[in-house]
């Protein structure tokens, strides 16, 4: 979704000031983190078929080796930051915010990085719950943290430590439960990255599960007990293009989709706020 904007930024330092209350010594993590992204979205905007498998191309060698070496070089940051693997959801409430933040960031590009090359197939992403779990508990935890402090969010840039993650899982993870907690985040808090907004981010969001999960009838079930699966691949759209109108507020959107139809049908859609 932000694969064409500016490169993006994790603001560590104000998340440490509303986890610690001080000055801390983050400006080392936070170029680390923000170089290591710039090279991911750079690598996904020039090589576009990569991701998702939207454009059909043939990938060179050379991108197969761009992508280890990417996947290498964010599993040496996750080591040497102490933030490998996926988090248990007790211990992770009881991290400091900026760990937290970096966590929520790895999380979401070992997904980004890990699906790559997967032709179009949607389902690759129900074998990562745990990794949606887990940002979006952390999230709750941040933002529930961050909104007791006086100053809200004029002192607190939530940047690609929380937005961004929270978009994408949205799109990708396909639990009805987690998604509907995401929306909950973006109804009740504030926030804004780049062109987006919480409440663009919802309205894109609800959008979405009104396309995959018509005719699904599971709003009274314990969505806690459900699986990501309940959603076929053939009702699994693919967000192909989004263009914002922030003055007007109002953005189109252009997704894939297939209904059992056996070939890819467009739709363009429009989502105020």
């Amino acid at each position: 979704m932000f694969i064409g904007k500016r490169p993006l930024k994790t603001d560590m330092a104000a998340l440490f000031r509303i986890s610690m209350g001080g000055a801390g010594k983050t400006a080392k993590t936070d170029r680390a983190i923000t170089y290591l992204l710039g090279r991911i979205f750079y690598f996904l905007r020039a090589n576009p078929g990569v991701f998702r498998g939207l454009v059909d191309r043939d990938m060179s060698l050379s991108v197969s080796q761009e992508l280890v070496t990417l996947q290498r070089d964010l599993e040496r940051f996750r080591i040497s930051h102490s933030v490998v693997g996926v988090p248990n959801l007790a211990d992770a409430k009881m991290l400091p915010q900026p760990h937290q933040a970096l966590w929520i960031t790895c999380l979401i590009l070992e997904v980004i990085l890990s699906s790559c090359f997967c032709n179009k197939n949607e389902m690759v992403y129900d074998a990562f719950l745990a990794h949606f779990e887990s940002i979006t508990t952390m999230a709750e935890d941040i933002l529930s943290r961050a909104s007791k402090y006086s100053d809200g969010y004029k002192d607190f840039r939530l940047d690609v430590a929380l937005l961004y993650p929270l978009f994408m899982t949205a799109q990708l993870c396909r639990h009805p439960g987690i998604r509907r907690r995401i929306l909950r985040l973006m109804g009740e808090v504030s926030f804004d990255e780049g062109v987006w907004d919480g409440s663009s981010g919802k309205s894109y969001i609800q959008l979405m599960m009104r396309l995959e999960e018509a005719g699904l009838e599971f709003e009274e079930l314990d969505l806690d007990s459900l699986g990501p699966s309940v959603i076929p691949e053939h009702q699994r759209v693919r967000p192909l293009n989004i263009q914002p109108e922030n003055a007007e507020r109002y953005s189109t959107l252009f997704f894939r989709y297939n209904r059992e139809s056996g070939r890819w049908n467009d739709l363009v859609e429009t989502v105020v706020w």
